[in-house]
């Protein structure tokens, strides 16, 4: 009869003793890249809920190509800068739909009556406009087409009506099914049969919600469940950007890593810029205190290049800086900053833009607020690029060994699992080129495992950007005979 062992167990007596490994490990966690959270104040979408675009198309196929301008340059700003997954949370309280009363054609001899009540499927201003009149080319259809500034929304074709359809119903169930953004209704105790025609008839009485710091209290408190790279806002209220703060520090205790990304527009006076910046002193805040112009002379500043940088540090992989990284459609700076104004600001912990010799505008310096670093911090916090290569470093670890959990006994076979499995995340880095080799885990020699508990040291030395190269020019003048 074979006896089990365990690893490193010498036994007395002369047999025959096995045991067995599991020579499988939890699969390797990669790193979520590309992934923003963004609160907004917006004119469209549902509130309170986080609703979720994988690309800047998807923004234009909901918003529409010309209303909700606020959220519609915001997000699109994001995307441009690599974000690849935006969560968005639309904020604020009550408000209104727009309306519209479309009424019967039943003929002369009567009173046109109401007949479908016209909504918009959500609380807001934007300016709409409704023509229903018959289809062109077709006289057994008719047509409703929506405008906003004179621009066709969408068109919905439905069949005219006749002695023997009710042309209401066949409207409702097409109408109803068709449009993105107007709901119908017919109206209670209503009779008529047939629509009757309009002509640019505007929808009124909209109103956006109110939007209060509670309201952007929920909001961060609803993309909590989700994992994201960046937070950003649509406001540089110093107010509403400590309440981000705050929640920012709360949810990293319970293990959530990511960045706060601020932005400040640049009328306010540089040396103020940069005072907010330093008093954040935070590597999980990077605060964007320029801007810059693009191809069609708009300028971009404040939260909408905060969204910019947002997404370029969520979409680059952390072994990527985001020092000079360009941005892309930019061709100038908003502001000339002189070489003592960058040093300051980096000095000082604020993101700038700068031109190379070529013209390119880009990111001047991949940093975080971070200045004075305290406690267990050090200076490679002050960096994006490394301050995410940490972050994502332990939330692969996290990741990788969750599997692990009550599943290991917590002996030396089960905490040699564990180390296989952080192990392999650790040489996936290195392949990766985020960290140096020679990252090691081991147990903690200070904490000894005891009941269900074991402790572990991880080891690894992350790799920073060349961004400085100094060199030194030696000429000698030598005299031709």
């Amino acid at each position: 009869m074979a006896i089990f062992f365990t690893s490193g167990e010498k036994k007395k007596r002369a047999g025959i003793y096995q045991r067995y490994e599991n020579v499988g490990t939890p699969p390797v966690a990669g790193a979520n890249d590309g992934v923003v959270a963004a609160v907004v104040r917006s004119s469209w979408g549902v509130l309170g809920k986080v609703q979720q675009f994988e690309s800047y198309e998807a923004v234009k196929e909901f918003f529409g190509p010309v209303g909700a301008e606020d959220t519609y340059s915001y997000l699109e700003d994001v995307f441009n800068g690599g974000a690849k997954l935006v969560h968005v949370v639309r904020m604020g309280q009550d408000g209104s739909k727009g309306e519209l009363m479309i009424m019967d054609n039943e003929g002369m001899e009567a009173e046109p009556k109401n007949l479908i009540k016209v909504s918009t499927k959500y609380n807001s201003t934007r300016q709409f406009k409704v023509t229903i009149q018959d289809a062109l080319g077709d006289p057994a259809k008719k047509e409703l087409i929506l405008y906003e500034n004179n621009v066709v929304l969408e068109k919905i074709e439905f069949p005219a009506g006749s002695d023997h359809t009710n042309e209401v119903e066949e409207f409702l169930e097409i109408a109803n099914q068709k449009s993105a953004y107007l709901d119908f209704e017919k109206v209670d105790g209503a009779e008529g049969t047939k629509l009757g025609c309009l002509s640019e008839a505007e929808i009124i009485g909209g109103a956006n919600p109110v939007v209060t710091n509670e309201d952007y209290s929920k909001a961060f408190s609803l993309l909590e469940i989700f994992t994201w790279n960046a937070l950003v806002l649509d406001t540089y209220e110093m107010q509403t950007q400590m309440l981000a703060y705050n929640y920012m520090k709360r949810i990293y205790k319970d293990g959530r890593m990511g960045f706060l990304v601020l932005g400040e527009p640049t009328t306010v006076p540089f040396e103020t810029r940069i005072s907010h910046a330093k008093s954040f002193n935070d590597y999980q805040v990077v605060y964007v205190g320029s801007g810059y112009v693009l191809s069609t002379d708009e300028k971009i500043d404040g939260v909408r290049a905060a969204a910019r940088v947002a997404g370029m540090l969520a979409g680059f992989p952390s072994n990527q800086s985001l020092t000079h990284k360009v941005v892309n459609g930019a061709v100038d700076t908003i502001e000339k900053l002189t070489n003592y104004q960058y040093e300051q600001a980096i000095e000082n912990g604020m993101v700038t833009f700068s031109v190379s010799s070529k013209g390119l505008v880009w990111v001047e310096a991949g940093i975080t607020t971070l200045v004075t670093p305290t406690g267990e911090d050090d200076e490679g916090w002050k960096k994006i690029k490394r301050t995410k290569v940490r972050f994502e470093l332990m939330q692969r670890v996290s990741d990788t060994v969750e599997t692990l959990i009550g599943q290991i006994n917590n002996d030396s076979d089960g905490r040699a699992t564990v180390m296989q499995a952080v192990r392999g995340v650790l040489n996936a880095m290195v392949v990766e080129t985020k960290i140096l080799p020679g990252a090691t885990i081991e147990l903690d020699a200070g904490n000894p495992p005891v009941g269900d508990s074991a402790w572990f040291v991880i080891a690894a030395d992350d790799i920073d950007a060349l961004e400085k190269m100094y060199f030194t020019y030696r000429f000698r003048y030598a005299a031709i005979d």
